[in-house]
């Protein structure tokens, strides 16, 4: 139930001892896991960025990937230049059907708009607050962050989306969506110490999902040297740091240190592989 995490399990009295900005039905069991935390994005991808640049490595900001072309030598064609390489890794995120696609690789990949919405605390200590998963609906959870980003403000997400087009995704109303919804029905069925009228402030991020929800980390059938890391279905970030050792491996030609045959484009069959018109 907790993923052979150590845990404890909390008593309704104890949890509104300990949190009394939260209420749940008597139908609920609370697990908490004391270990826990949460990432901060921002800075880790700084600690990354500044480790691979001490290290020769240079970034390209604001260069947008137009196409790949596929040989012995991969050609990579941006909006400013080309490059050319031994061997590429492509992590494009909910663009990387839009550069496989050309490629004969058609993934069953779904690009989703998240709502990311922050509610302001009325009450109790949301500082000090847990991180909370909701897995009663299954799949389409509720997930809750301490007061971090914004003072006052709790992050409540709904862990679903709308169909977007990555390049159009602010074009989705959101307000007023379904998932913003579904998270004050929680706020206010569960969280009292929340104002749950309407989110302080609503950003959004996007999603690329699978069929499974999980990721693709592979080559491509045809091109060995074209390396695929995608479909991290909305909980990708925490894996970083082995997903980028896989993926190095893979484009080095190195054994890999992991079994990743349940992550193989194979899974999906053999249509989503065809020749490339190139």
């Amino acid at each position: 139930m907790a993923c052979g995490k150590p845990h404890r399990e909390l008593t309704h009295t104890e949890l509104l001892q300990r949190y009394p900005g939260m209420r749940l039905t008597k139908d609920f069991r609370v697990l908490l896991d004391e270990s826990a935390g949460t990432l901060r994005a921002d800075k880790a991808l700084k600690g990354f960025q500044d480790e691979f640049k001490k290290r020769g490595g240079v970034i390209h900001d604001e260069e947008k990937v137009l196409s790949i072309i596929p040989g012995k030598i991969v050609t990579v064609c941006t909006n400013k230049n080309k490059y050319t390489t031994k061997s590429v890794i492509l992590t494009a995120g909910p663009w990387s059907s839009k550069l496989l696609q050309p490629l004969g690789l058609n993934l069953p990949l779904e690009t989703w708009r998240i709502n990311v919405c922050y509610w302001r605390k009325k009450f109790g200590d949301f500082e000090n607050f847990p991180c909370i998963i909701d897995d009663s609906t299954g799949e389409k959870h509720v997930y809750v962050l301490p007061v971090h980003e914004y003072p006052g403000l709790v992050k409540a997400i709904f862990h679903n989306g709308l169909k977007c087009d990555p390049d159009c995704r602010d074009d989705v109303f959101a307000e007023d969506s379904e998932d913003v919804k579904n998270v004050k029905k929680f706020i206010s069925d569960y969280l009292p110490g929340l104002d749950g009228s309407k989110p302080a402030v609503l950003e959004s991020c996007m999603y690329t999902v699978t069929p499974d929800w999980e990721l693709v980390l592979d080559k491509h059938p045809s091109h060995s040297n074209i390396v695929i890391g995608c479909g991290f279905s909305g909980h990708g970030f925490k894996l970083a740091p082995v997903v980028g050792k896989i993926l190095s491996e893979l484009a080095t030609g190195q054994r890999c240190s992991y079994d990743i045959s349940p992550l193989s484009i194979s899974r999906f069959g053999k249509e989503v592989h065809r020749k490339a018109n190139l």
